[in-house]
């Protein structure tokens, strides 16, 4: 624990696993590629800007079989945004709560995507 710290650079640096950065004053810390375990920081309230850089390749085997494993949901194409559009007024014309409607907005403004 340091209550003078202000700045903290760590490059590739080699951590034990419950590593604690706790500095109560630091405003900026950088940690770029850590060899093998990120430290927890704790206790950082003056911290205006923070980095945590980590190597891909360190990352890459580890999580690739996770990657493989995983589905994803799946969706089909009977699912429709118009089965649960709803309409306060009857009128037809969509809206939301605050009582905007899709023709609010003038025509000379750009709304498509493109």
């Amino acid at each position: 624990m340091s209550a003078s710290l202000k700045s903290l650079v760590m490059v590739k640096c080699s951590f034990s696993q419950n590593f604690t950065v706790d500095c109560s004053n630091l405003v900026i810390v950088r940690c770029v590629a850590p060899e093998r375990w990120v430290p927890l920081f704790k206790n950082l309230g003056s911290l205006v800007t923070g980095t945590v850089k980590l190597d891909d390749p360190l990352l890459r085997a580890y999580f690739h079989k996770y990657h493989e494993d995983y589905e994803f949901a799946q969706t089909g194409d009977e699912d429709s945004d118009s089965d649960s559009m709803h309409t306060s007024d009857g009128s037809g014309e969509s809206s939301d709560d605050a009582g905007y409607s899709s023709d609010d907005y003038s025509d000379d403004i750009d709304n498509h995507d493109h």
